[in-house]
């Protein structure tokens, strides 16, 4: 069995949806129990795929939702951004 640990901070409407499905994660200290990816991340935070535009982990920027967390990354995950 595979455990980690991630910190999430979760950027404007991501923080409404997440508190709307649900989820009372506490996002200082998400636990993934047998999954390691942003995919897997997205569904124990009540988020869907097209829910996130794009993430940073430690720092870096992730677009692929397989990226697979390490235990103590650091999350920040941000809506889809539109404009014109």
């Amino acid at each position: 069995m595979i455990k980690l640990k991630v910190k999430v901070e979760l950027k404007q409407s991501l923080r409404s949806i997440h508190e709307k499905r649900g989820s009372e994660k506490d996002l200082n200290n998400v636990l993934l129990i047998n999954g390691r990816s942003l995919a897997e991340l997205y569904a124990v935070l009540g988020l869907k795929n097209y829910d996130v535009g794009f993430a940073t982990v430690n720092g870096q920027l992730v677009h692929n939702d397989s990226y697979q967390l390490k235990d103590g990354d650091n999350v920040v995950l941000y809506p889809p951004l539109a404009g014109g």
